[in-house]
């Protein structure tokens, strides 16, 4: 019996091209200005946001009969949320009028 020689198998190795980059030139755009909220906007939206919270509460307890001292402090805490909101519309009214 003859032994026959195996042939080791070349492996070609690939090589990766290097990243062109793209040699389309864009046109260029005009910056835009970003429109921004008012910084006083999101405090507002968040202020709504507690006074609702606040009212729902309220009705809540009213509704299922709670008692007076409970009644009397979501109460209070409605009147100081309205109250805050109150002096932020006087602010932004001197702010835009000044």
């Amino acid at each position: 019996m003859k032994k026959t020689k195996k042939r080791k198998k070349t492996v070609k190795k690939t090589y990766k091209k290097p990243a062109r980059k793209p040699t389309t030139k864009r046109k260029k755009t005009t910056k835009r200005k970003s429109v921004k909220k008012p910084i006083w906007e999101a405090h507002v939206q968040h202020m709504e946001k507690r006074i609702n919270a606040a009212l729902n509460k309220l009705k809540r307890d009213v509704k299922r009969k709670a008692s007076y001292k409970i009644i009397e402090e979501d109460n209070n805490e409605l009147l100081m949320l309205l109250g805050e909101c109150n002096y932020i519309v006087r602010e932004f009214h001197e702010k835009k009028a000044g």
